[in-house]
């Protein structure tokens, strides 16, 4: 249902809106690209942290980052951000890898 909302909703701002460019994305480190397409898919911070090396604190700081830099107030935007530059399908399929 959630990727079916987004899906639409994308579709119908997209015409509305000019599509942001994947290079918008070069101003996150790549481990920001990597808990943005993780975020994208759905993933909670607790679960992004059960990665080995990735303690709940630094997730929530990458996340922080990521809304900074990329100037977004909330992780519904993100998914939005993610899913119109090809991070990942609007389905929440990866669009590249981790």
């Amino acid at each position: 249902m959630t990727r079916r909302l987004i899906a639409d909703f994308t579709r119908a701002t997209h015409a509305a809106t000019p599509t942001p460019s994947r290079t918008a994305l070069g101003v996150l480190t790549s481990r920001e690209t990597d808990v943005l397409k993780l975020i994208a898919q759905g993933w909670s911070n607790t679960e992004i942290s059960d990665a080995p090396y990735v303690a709940h604190e630094t997730t929530k700081t990458h996340v922080k980052q990521i809304l900074a830099k990329l100037g977004l107030r909330d992780r519904a935007q993100a998914v939005m951000i993610a899913c119109e530059t090809g991070l990942v399908a609007s389905g929440g399929e990866l669009g590249g890898t981790i």
